[in-house]
Parts: structure tokens; sequence; C-alpha cells
């Protein structure tokens, strides 16, 4: 095997492997999960009834499959896990810029247009030459 593609494989193991410990960390993996529950709630309650039933019934928080039960049982045990060990409080890595807690947007300020008048090109008062000049070729 060429070093070069055993080197770009290491690479991308990295980078698959920094991704995973990225979304675990942020705990997107329970988002997944979710989606991964909602979407099955979907297709089984389109088949009982019509697609505006199917999505009431999955989004209105009574009718939760066991896979939503598992995961808000185990989002709401992470989060007992997280209160009791001090050194963990916190320290948790958040996705937004630290220190900045609000953000604010103006619109941008914009002169006033200003109508000017462009002064008109000056006319031809000469006549060309008759006839036209004849090329030297």
């Amino acid at each position: 095997m060429r070093p070069a593609l055993a080197f770009r494989r290491v690479s991308i193991r990295s980078k698959i492997g920094i991704c995973l410990v990225l979304t675990l960390s942020l705990g997107l993996h329970w988002a997944l999960l979710q989606t991964v529950a909602w979407t099955g709630m979907l297709v089984r309650y389109s088949r009982e009834g019509s697609l505006a039933e199917a999505i009431a019934k999955t989004f209105d928080g009574r009718h939760p499959c066991s896979l939503c039960k598992v995961v808000a049982q185990s989002k709401a045990e992470q989060r007992d896990k997280e209160k009791h060990v001090p050194w963990f409080a916190g320290s948790k890595l958040d996705p937004a810029v630290p220190g900045l807690t609000h953000t604010a947007c103006w619109p941008p300020s914009v002169a006033p247009l200003v109508m000017i008048e462009l002064p008109t090109p000056p006319t031809l008062t000469w006549e060309p030459p008759h006839p036209p000049p004849r090329s030297r070729a």
C-alpha cells in the first residue's frame, strides 16, 4: 500500500472520529434518535389515518412511542448525572460564542438617494467630409 493512501485513510478516520466526538458532546445523538422516532411514528400513524392526523398525533405529546420514552428517560438521566458530578457541571461543550449573552441586528443605514442632473453631451457642429475617405489598402 502506498503511504499516501494510508495517510488519506487515517485522515478520513480521524475526521469521522472528531465528528462523532462533537456529535456526542453536543448531545446531537438524542436529536438524531428523536428524529428517527418521529419518522417511525409518522409512518405508523399515517397508515391508520390521514397525514394531517398522523402529524397531529406525532407531535401532540400524548402519543409517545417506546423510542420517544427511552430518549426522554435517557436525557433526564444524563441531566441528573451532570448535576451530581461537580467537575462536570457547566463543562459541556457549548457551540455558542462564550461571553456573548445576546445578539442584536440592525438594518444597514442607507443614505438618501439624491438625484442629480447629468449634463447633456455637446452637439456636433461640423459635418462629416463628403465623400467618405477611402481606405489605403
